[in-house]
């Protein structure tokens, strides 16, 4: 799951609407196929371009197309040059080679680019570049963008051009004023061998026919609706006597998934990989045709929300669909938008089975590079022994063997300093396990070293009373319901998020009303919001959870996030006893007990907390014990920006005693109230 890193999820919620509660399948035949996505973001388009083409022939290519990355023209008639070369397509700067480039064609081991375009596309310095870099050079160039694609077109040769069934040789024409649907039409072009031409929206350029017609080309698939390509052009190509196909739809989403269907139904392709790009820009998608094609991969474009169209391809993969390629960095195409199309593709999900899935850790060695914790101060349902291996700094991904599923929820406290932690991801991986990507940073947001700890739990129909959900879109339009395998409600009822302002929303339980119970509240993502519970009350049925976000700075912010919400019951499902958990409602008392509604102890004693110094509080629970280890995890709570971790905990006499850290938004010691739970 490389699921998710920016703040942009809007489109998640859109396809919630579009799946509605068909997810949920009780059919053990109906299991989820997990679908994963790789993303190319690179520093700029050339390094996005770099990033792709190595991607599509990842044991290099000894011919590769060379276009100018500021305009699209030539880079998408290009895709059909590179299917004939079987090659790829990397981006330069118009007036000289960028660094990016260079490096593209260093790694793939090229001996001959094909520059495109006349030395007013890319300059005779460029091709100097490349020659004094040791690469030979062509380079294929006309008076303007409809020549230069006729004249790529026609560089193969006719014997290249692929033919479609009864149709004969065929070609493709798109517009040449806008991108979206050659840009949609490249991966067809490069793997099916059909030449892609450009046309002017109300005429047909001189260069084009000329180039229909030294191919010899007998059909056109010609790309868009008559506000692209009018019918002034159709009826031009057809008095030739070459028959046209149009294939568009209502807008540029609904035409590249006309573009998906036809790839799929009337040129056969097993479509197990996709590939997101926007369909507002060219910049990191311009050379994603050659990619699409080496992978039968056909392009979905999309918004910030995947549009309906788009989801529809998604799901009319199912079958097969195991692979998104992303183009271009969160802000270009959202984490919503490709967890809309995962989860479209992903299909039915299973209901959840006996027995619960669950576990968790202590990660104590924070500079470690590999580990497995103590093994007192981990658990898994399974009895697999979890890992941890730190990828940067305070970045770090937790391994819960046996535990593999794409579902259930993640939280993490940070132990022993003032820094924050929160769950960036998690998914089920190839061999059965769980991988939870941890994000610990300072209070300024800087990525560092940190010890955590960090639970999972997938727990067994009606394990209550508890609820949880992911919440899975930072900034919904409307009440909406997070995705059924990421959310959990121990009546069977659906639970729902709704944003009340700016880092504010209300998660609503439905069926578990009622004073009382537990919360712990985690952020989610690569961003460095953090997220806790304001306050918790029933609303008639209902069990009403108020979450607040903040940035580092102590601002308000919208976020993703994971609640989690027990009463009379231990938090992590399936976790062994003892267990206890209390919410601390006052920051400065110097030693009282919590009211008992809101503790609660697998011993049936009551827990006690005394105020030891600015923000630090001691936490006894009488009779829970654990002189093995067990498991803390702290939130704090009301409307304010503080957080709060766990400092240590131990064993006394047959007690536990936990300390416990509160921190303002700089860092500093800061009285707050908080919930606690401990499981052994």
């Amino acid at each position: 799951m490389s699921i998710s890193i920016k703040r942009i999820a809007a489109g998640l919620l859109a396809s919630t609407a579009v799946l509605g509660a068909a997810v949920v399948g009780a059919n053990p035949a109906d299991a989820l196929n997990p679908v994963t996505d790789t993303r190319f973001a690179g520093t700029n388009r050339f390094d996005t371009a770099r990033q792709t083409a190595l991607a599509a022939y990842p044991l290099g290519a000894t011919d590769v197309v060379l276009a100018r990355g500021d305009l699209f023209p030539d880079a998408l008639a290009g895709s059909y040059l590179a299917g004939s070369l079987n090659g790829p397509v990397l981006l330069t700067e118009s007036d000289s080679l960028h660094p990016e480039a260079l490096a593209g064609l260093t790694a793939l081991g090229a001996t001959t680019v094909h520059l495109l375009g006349s030395e007013a596309a890319l300059s005779a310095n460029v091709r100097n570049q490349v020659t004094a870099a040791g690469f030979a050079t062509t380079r294929i160039g006309g008076g303007n963008r409809y020549d230069t694609a006729a004249q790529v077109a026609t560089t193969p040769g006719a014997a290249v051009v692929g033919t479609l069934g009864g149709f004969g040789k065929t070609a493709i024409v798109a517009s040449g004023e806008n991108f979206p649907d050659a840009l949609a039409a490249g991966p067809i072009a490069h793997r099916a061998d059909f030449p892609l031409l450009l046309t002017r929206p109300d005429s047909l350029p001189t260069e084009t026919a000329a180039a229909l017609s030294t191919l010899g080309i007998q059909h056109v698939l010609m790309i868009g609706g008559t506000s692209a390509v009018n019918d002034s052009v159709k009826a031009a190509i057809e008095a030739t006597g070459v028959s046209v196909d149009r294939r568009f739809g209502p807008d540029r989403f609904a035409t590249a998934a006309n573009l998906a269907g036809f790839a799929r139904t009337t040129l056969g392709w097993t479509v197990d990989e996709l590939i997101l790009a926007t369909g507002f820009g060219f910049a990191d998608a311009v050379s994603a045709g050659a990619l699409g094609g080496v992978k039968s991969a056909p392009i979905v474009l999309t918004d910030d929300v995947l549009p309906a169209p788009s989801v529809q391809v998604c799901t009319d993969n199912q079958p097969t669909l195991t692979k998104l390629f992303v183009e271009g960095g969160p802000t270009v195409v959202t984490p919503g938008a490709v967890n809309a199309c995962r989860i479209a593709g992903q299909g039915p999900v299973i209901v959840l089975p006996e027995p619960s899935l669950s576990g968790y850790v202590w990660a104590d060695q924070e500079n470690a590079p590999a580990y497995s914790p103590h093994a007192g101060y981990q658990y898994n349902s399974t009895g697999g022994t979890n890992t941890i291996v730190r990828n940067a700094a305070g970045d770090y991904t937790v391994t819960f063997p046996g535990l593999g599923v794409n579902a259930g929820t993640v939280n993490v406290t940070g132990y022993a300093t003032n820094n924050r932690c929160k769950v960036e991801e998690w998914e089920a991986v190839a061999g059965g396990a769980l991988e939870v990507d941890v994000q610990c940073s300072t209070p300024a947001g800087i990525g560092q070293n940190t010890k955590f700890t960090a639970s999972f739990q997938r727990p067994a129909a009606g394990a209550g009373p508890r609820g949880y959900v992911w919440s899975n879109v930072a900034d919904p339009p409307a009440e909406y319901s997070p995705h059924a395998a990421y959310q959990f409600n121990s009546t069977g009822a659906t639970n729902t998020v709704t944003k009340t302002g700016p880092g504010a929303y209300n998660v609503k339980l439905a069926g578990l009303g009622g004073p009382g119970g537990h919360v712990q509240v985690t952020a989610y993502g690569s961003t460095t919001q953090q997220c806790k519970v304001e306050n918790w009350n029933p609303s008639g049925p209902d069990q009403v959870v108020v979450v607040r976000c903040f940035t580092p700075a102590g601002v308000a912010a919208d976020s993703r996030f994971t609640m989690t919400y027990v009463k009379d019951t231990r938090l992590i499902s399936g976790a062994p006893a003892p267990h206890a958990y209390l919410w601390a409602s006052s920051a400065i008392n110097p030693a009282y007990t919590p009211n008992v509604a809101y503790q609660h102890s697998s011993s049936g004693s009551d827990a006690t907390i005394a105020k030891t110094g600015v923000g630090t509080y001691e936490v006894t629970l009488p009779g829970a014990g654990s002189p093995a280890g067990g498991h803390v995890e702290v939130t704090s709570y009301g409307p304010g920006d503080q957080h709060c971790n766990v400092n240590s905990w131990n064993s006394v006499g047959g007690d536990e005693k936990v300390q416990v850290r509160c921190y303002d938004s700089i860092g500093a010691s800061s009285d707050s109230r908080f919930t606690l739970a401990f499981v052994s």
